[in-house]
């Protein structure tokens, strides 16, 4: 499926990244805990005047950037979700189990 926002979903997306101070986000965010069959995640993204590439495994970071620690989305975390949501024009992105993991 190819899904090419438009100008105006670009704007939207970028004042929702923003708003979510995704560009304190750290490279890397792993659990404090061992996990074996756990998430991993990546997200990358560059803007002439911004960039970040960020991922972890079963950790994800806090509103501050910092790292939750558990394996647990944080709402930081669920509003990037709903932000690429938004920018597919409302086609699904989160996993199944987005309800529970919250």
């Amino acid at each position: 499926m190819k899904i090419t926002p438009t100008a105006k979903q670009w704007r939207e997306f970028r004042r929702a990244l923003d708003s979510n101070g995704v560009w304190t986000w750290h490279e890397s965010y792993m659990s404090n805990q061992p996990i074996f069959d756990g998430t991993g995640w990546s997200f990358s993204i560059r803007y002439p005047d911004r960039s970040l590439v960020t991922g972890g495994g079963n950790c994800y970071p806090e509103a501050d950037g910092s790292p939750s620690g558990v394996p647990l989305r944080t709402s930081a975390f669920i509003r990037l979700e709903a932000a690429l949501e938004m920018l597919l024009g409302g086609k699904p992105f989160r996993s199944a189990d987005r309800e529970a993991n919250r």
